[in-house]
């Protein structure tokens, strides 16, 4: 699914990255020790969403691919 996803990107012009996606509780952001905890765990990219309901989806047996549009960076970065 992510193969289709980059072509389909390259197709329409737009630039696919792949990365890793990682989750919170929320409802509030990220503390600056959360996002440097999750990037020596590997993470790319974080939200309050998202991995629930893939999980959810795994779990009925449905092959999932995400698309993220990082709108901001997180707590600490600039």
């Amino acid at each position: 699914l992510r193969e289709k996803l980059h072509q389909a990107g390259l197709k329409n012009g737009v630039t696919m990255k792949s990365g890793v996606y990682c989750w919170l509780l929320g409802p509030t952001y990220e503390t600056p020790a959360e996002i440097r905890m999750l990037a020596k765990l590997g993470g790319d990219m974080v939200g309050m969403s998202t991995v629930p309901e893939v999980i959810a989806a795994a779990h009925l047996g449905v092959k999932v691919a995400g698309v993220a549009c990082i709108t901001n960076y997180a707590a600490g970065l600039k």
